[in-house]
């Protein structure tokens, strides 16, 4: 039998792309901890890769610290599956659970890779990149969208909110009061991914989020609707 290919792998070098890569319907890791920190925090991979550097936001750090606390728990408590793909190609093969027991899961998300043969050292090079089941994205945007609390079975019954339904069914609300709508539902009133709200939000093309605290981003809905109507 070969052995397995390794490779060193810089800390949060995966996170310098435009697109995450995916395997046989699996997301990589990284995209996992982005679609979080986006969603949650509204900090992309860029962002991610710039806060652990040299200079970088201390105050982004911690944010996306906590969120590797949380993901790296969902996956050491099972309520989704993780896969290994071999560093030089080939199949994917799924982690053993226990393989997250682990002190500190930011190294691991780091690197998005883990040596399969000693995967509690750190240290080692690594021989597998690591993807997660499609639920897993799901399960981040039922948490960061809905303000519930973390649910082992994952709804899939719920349609999806087009724009055309959204504007006129939202829900009354008494005069001057302000409605704040988290990513995704600004996504589903717009029709645009989350990468190209960013984009024009640095360009200065799309109303900008408003911190309601030290973790969450909401937009104003009356600013939302203001832009969809000059953009008829």
């Amino acid at each position: 039998m070969n052995a397995p290919v390794t490779g060193f792998i810089d800390h949060w070098s995966p996170y310098r792309v435009d697109v995450f890569p995916m395997s046989n319907g699996r997301v990589m890791l990284g995209d996992l901890l982005t679609n979080y920190t986006l969603l949650e925090y509204g900090i992309g991979h860029p962002q991610i890769v710039d806060a652990f550097h040299d200079g970088g936001s201390e105050y982004d750090r911690d944010l996306i610290t906590n969120a590797v606390r949380f993901l790296g728990g969902t996956l050491l408590y099972g309520y989704f599956k993780s896969y290994g793909r071999p560093l030089g190609g080939g199949e994917l093969v799924e982690i053993d659970q226990r393989f997250w027991e682990l002190d500190d899961f930011l190294p691991r998300f780091a690197t998005c890779a883990l040596d399969m043969r000693s995967p509690f050292d750190h240290t080692s090079l690594p021989t597998h990149r690591i993807f997660v089941d499609a639920d897993a994205v799901q399960m981040v945007y039922d948490v960061c969208c809905s303000n519930l609390p973390l649910k082992p079975k994952i709804k899939r019954d719920t349609p999806k909110v087009t724009q055309t339904q959204m504007l006129p069914q939202s829900e009354p609300t008494l005069a001057g009061e302000t409605v704040l709508l988290n990513l995704r539902e600004v996504m589903e009133m717009v029709s645009f991914s989350r990468a190209k709200i960013y984009k024009m939000i640095a360009a200065g093309e799309f109303p900008e989020q408003t911190k309601i605290s030290q973790s969450s981003a909401r937009w104003y809905r009356d600013q939302i609707i203001e832009w969809i109507e000059s953009h008829r």
